[in-house]
């Protein structure tokens, strides 16, 4: 996360410390990265659920399908709807989540 903040990619300073207005722009720039990433992925290996985000640690997703998404998320999830990612962006960019 360091290498982001001390190429000025994104100004990611203390992350996950801080507040949502501190973190929210560049989280959602760079996990609209990985999702068009995701997406190019997608086209050549239809995956059926994904993580995106800096703690990725949600097993209990990736191995239940019928795991709820959480309201409250630090972390994008991804999920294949009958050949269509629908994704469920992170909204919660610092705190208790992280």
């Amino acid at each position: 996360m360091g290498a982001l903040d001390g190429l000025n990619l994104y100004p990611v300073g203390a992350y996950p410390f801080g507040t949502d207005e501190d973190h929210s722009k560049w989280i959602k720039e760079l996990s609209d990265f990985f999702l068009d990433f995701a997406k190019e992925i997608f086209k050549i290996y239809k995956f059926q659920r994904a993580i995106i985000g800096y703690f990725v640690d949600d097993e209990k997703f990736l191995e239940d399908e019928n795991y709820k998404i959480p309201r409250k998320r630090y972390i994008g999830y991804l999920i294949n709807e009958v050949g269509k990612i629908k994704w469920y962006p992170p909204n919660v960019f610092s705190g208790q989540f992280i």
